[in-house]
Order: C-alpha cells, then sequence, then structure tokens
C-alpha cells in the first residue's frame, strides 16, 4: 500500500507545485511591496505588477480548487477505471490496499496543499502595517494553550470526517458511473448522480443520539456529526467497492 502511495503522489503532485509556485510568488512580490512601507503606489508600473499579483494570486486559490477536484477525479476515474486501471488491478495487491492508497493520496494532497497556501497567506499577514509579530503568536499560543483540548481534537475529527466522506462520496459516484455503459455526457450524468448521492443523504433520516456523550451540547453535536460523517462515508466505501470488485468481475 504505501509504494502505491507514493506512486500516486509522485503522478499527481507536480500540478500542484506549479500552482502553488506561482501563488508563492505572487504572494513574495506582494509581501515585498509592503515590507518596503509603500503603501501609497504612484509609479505606475508598480501598480500595474502589485495589482496584477493580487489578480494572480486569487486566481490561484480558484485554481487550487479546481486542481484539487480535478485530480481526485483524475485518481479515482482515470487512474481506476481506465486503461492504468486495468493494469493495476492484475498486481498482487489487494482492491482495498488500491482504493485505500487512492484516497490517502487525495487526502495528502488536498491537505498539503490547503495548508501551503495558508501559511504563505499568513506570511504576507504578517509583514502587514501595525501587525505585531510576537504579539500575534503570543495570542495564537495563549489561545492554544488556554483552549479545550478536547474541543480541538473534535474539530480536527470534524474536518476529516467531512474530507474523507466527500472523497468517498466521488468515488461512489464514479463507480455507479463507470458500472453503466454510458458514453454521452459522462461528466454531467455524474454531476448528476453526484446530486443524486447529496439527495437520498439528505432524505434518509439518520441521527445518533447526542446524549450518548458526555459533554457539552456543542462538542456533542460536533461528535454526533463527525461520527455520522464517518459512518456514511464508510457505506459510500463499501457499496462503490462493490462495484468496483463486480467490475472486475467481467473484465
Amino acid at each position: 500500500m504505501l509504494k502505491l502511495l507514493k506512486y500516486e503522489l509522485l503522478r499527481s503532485f507536480f500540478p500542484f507545485v506549479v500552482i502553488g509556485g506561482i501563488f508563492l510568488v505572487s504572494m513574495l512580490i506582494i509581501g515585498g511591496h509592503i515590507r518596503s512601507g509603500s503603501t501609497n503606489i504612484h509609479n505606475f508600473w508598480d501598480k500595474g505588477i502589485v495589482s496584477f499579483c493580487i489578480g494572480v494570486a486569487f486566481l490561484s486559490v480558484f485554481l487550487l480548487f479546481v486542481m484539487q477536484i480535478w485530480s481526485v477525479i483524475r485518481i479515482f476515474g482515470k487512474n481506476l477505471f481506465g486503461s492504468y486501471g486495468i493494469l493495476l488491478f492484475c498486481l498482487p495487491v489487494s482492491l482495498d490496499s488500491i482504493l485505500c492508497a487512492k484516497i490517502l493520496s487525495c487526502f495528502i494532497l488536498i491537505g498539503c496543499s490547503s495548508l501551503f497556501y495558508a501559511i504563505v497567506s499568513l506570511q504576507v499577514f504578517l509583514v502587514m502595517p501595525g501587525v505585531d509579530v510576537s504579539e500575534f503568536f503570543g495570542s495564537v499560543f495563549e489561545y492554544v494553550r488556554s483552549a479545550d483540548v478536547a474541543i480541538l481534537v473534535i474539530l480536527s475529527v470534524y474536518f476529516l470526517a467531512q474530507i474523507l466522506c466527500f472523497l468517498t462520496k466521488i468515488l461512489l459516484t464514479l463507480a455507479i458511473l463507470n458500472s453503466t455503459h454510458i458514453q454521452s455526457f459522462r461528466f454531467m450524468v455524474g454531476i448528476m448522480i453526484f446530486i443524486g448521492i447529496n439527495f437520498v443523504e439528505f432524505l434518509i433520516p439518520f441521527s445518533l443520539p447526542s446524549s450518548l456523550f458526555s459533554f457539552d451540547s456543542m462538542k456533542a453535536s460536533l461528535l454526533t456529526i463527525s461520527i455520522q460523517t464517518l459512518i456514511i462515508g464508510t457505506i459510500y466505501y463499501f457499496i462503490a467497492r462493490w462495484l468496483i470488485a463486480k467490475k472486475i468481475e467481467l473484465l
């Protein structure tokens, strides 16, 4: 599984490096201008360059979101159901190892790229006039030190559950799409399937009583939603696994 994970990451990380590099250069130019103290831009070229970099930075954020979705679809779609997937299923590796490696690679790509963008944006924020770096980090450390550890852990589990459920939902969408014989308008059909899955999820009543957990209402609600999301994501995974296994039997 680790070799499959490494291979998936090596096949998919380059576009993120390119977009991240463009974002980094743009933010460095913006940060350099802010650090220089030139809050009022009078030079036409300086104003044009800074405005261009701001536009590129916003475009890079949008492209990051598009790249994350595209990479997930490519890893689950083309790399799993195309000719590469046929060769992959011939390897002496279990289906669960293949699927888990792909899910984990998508999770790492989304997490690392989002964290990189957040760190770069934070660096620019820290060089803005009026921002005291030592006071800022002191406030952050004080908040973390005084914060309830339980709520931080529950929030981490909550976001983790949401991402994993989203990935398994896309996996199920592509598994349903590729288990059919639809050849025309596949992209639109895939979107309709994804919307249909969300609609069915909304219609089916499924909730755990928050009274099961000895926390206050906020912690109990977040923990309940996290567990429900993980259960739903697990159901999506096994349905997708069953469809993929049936497709493999027909190959």
